[in-house]
């Protein structure tokens, strides 16, 4: 009764320290923007709705999963409040994703918005715009941003619906029934064709689309170093009325070469992505400040940290491409954010005798024998429910509850003492890293459970 007592202790301890659940209130979500249209209906499309993502969390120091506290589409359902215009549309939120990165030693918050005005005309369904929106700043913990940056890209999704609205520039789009409730394809077309014309894009979606101004006039030229290598070119528009900082790629009749700050990069296109080519490119011949800094977002909490990620010229030659998805240039590591697991390993000591075999059970699995340098590997989803590991003893066995941390491997020494007790303990620091080591440049077996 007592073992049993402390087990439960030692649980409650080991989900009260590393539990990796954090819950964002939406109902505290906010929409500001002056709006001149209603929302019909909000259709959540995302295919898990359990979660939001994950964030480094202030009282763990891990990752934690993020929690919504209500359905997402009835929170942006009531945030929009009553009814602001004659035009109703449905909203079709194909992604909404909180995480963190590390870049160059900094942790960085990100949120990604990916939403679609629908419009109902005459028992057909008009898909009118979809806007992408991403949002990135520098910050150790995101508890306390969760639901104010999405209330901001929701803010900043609207305003661009209703400024292409105002300017004309909407194109309406007959979608199926069925992808009124889910969007069929984010992704962009396999290749983006330059078709031999000299033109300017104006956005990511005239991009995705094939929209090219091909009236103002602008020219580019090629340079060369003294020893014939291509070096950055120059552009220039011919049209005062016009102005760089607008364009946001342009096609030379046989490339083309989208904006990061003030300079532009040839896309190249290979394996479903368009890849950015950081040499030589072009940059701007005339002067302004490129990229984009936001004040006062997020109701003041930032101030002038946060920056549009198409904004951040890329270090180096890192690989970096355009996401459509995401509407902006992204690092090549932003592939797998959305990919939530944790690694727990569970090793037969090295210090066992060759001869010696441990009877151990996974979650009441099928007991099986765990040798001297094999290894069981227990991989767990954004839930990171508890694992039971237990060593079958003559007499007694011995258990441990493990709870697993998103995006941190654990490894737990299984051995036999010459009592002939067990022990199963959390191995930590240089000798932790030594048993990955050996797992992953398979110096030892891996025994799989029934």
């Amino acid at each position: 009764m007592r073992n049993s007592q402390l087990l439960l202790l030692s649980l409650l301890i080991s989900l009260n320290m590393f539990g990796q659940g954090f819950t964002a209130n939406l109902s505290k979500l906010e929409i500001s923007a002056p709006l001149t249209f209603s929302i019909d209906s909000v259709i959540y499309a995302r295919e898990n709705k359990e979660i939001l993502g994950y964030i480094a969390n202030k009282k763990t120091k891990y990752y934690s999963t993020v929690f919504p506290s209500e359905p997402v589409s009835i929170a942006i359902k009531r945030a929009f409040g009553k009814s602001k215009g004659e035009e109703k549309l449905i909203l079709r939120i194909n992604k909404l994703f909180v995480y963190q990165t590390l870049q160059d030693d900094s942790r960085f918050y990100n949120i990604d918005l990916n939403v679609s005005f629908i419009s109902r005309m005459d028992n057909k369904y008009m898909e009118r715009f979809t806007s992408a929106q991403t949002l990135k700043f520098r910050a150790n913990y995101g508890n306390r941003y969760v639901v104010s940056t999405i209330g901001e890209l929701l803010d900043g999704a609207f305003a661009e619906y209703q400024n292409l609205k105002k300017e004309g520039e909407l194109r309406d789009k007959e979608i199926p029934q069925s992808e009124v409730i889910r969007k069929k394809d984010l992704t962009p077309p396999k290749k983006i064709n330059a078709t031999g014309k000299r033109g300017l894009y104006y956005n990511v979606y005239d991009l995705r689309d094939g929209i090219m101004d091909t009236v103002t006039q602008f020219s580019f030229e090629p340079t060369k170093t003294k020893d014939n290598e291509p070096a950055e070119g120059k552009l220039k528009l011919n049209q005062k009325s016009a102005s760089w900082k607008d364009v946001y790629a342009f096609s030379d009749g046989n490339d083309i070469y989208l904006q990061v700050g003030r300079k532009y990069f040839q896309l190249t296109d290979s394996a479903g992505y368009f890849w950015l080519d950081f040499y030589p490119g072009y940059t701007q011949s005339e002067s302004y400040s490129g990229g984009m800094v936001v004040s006062g977002i997020v109701g003041g909490l930032i101030g002038v940290g946060i920056y549009a990620l198409a904004a951040t010229f890329p270090k180096g030659h890192d690989a970096y491409y355009l996401d459509f998805e995401r509407g902006t240039v992204v690092p090549i590591s932003y592939l797998d954010t959305e990919k939530m697991a944790s690694l727990t390993y569970f090793y037969g000591s090295s210090f066992l005798d060759d001869s010696d075999t441990l009877l151990v059970t996974i979650n009441s699995s099928v007991p099986f024998k765990l040798g001297k340098n094999q290894f069981v590997v227990v991989e767990s989803d954004y839930k990171c429910e508890p694992i039971e590991c237990c060593i079958i003893g003559i007499n007694e066995n011995t258990c441990k509850t493990v709870t697993p941390i998103l995006f941190k491997p654990q490894v737990f020494r299984c051995t036999k003492r010459r009592t002939d007790k067990y022990r199963i303990d959390n191995v930590q620091g240089s000798e932790r890293a030594g048993i990955i080591h050996t797992i992953q440049s398979g110096e030892a077996d891996e025994i799989l459970v029934e």
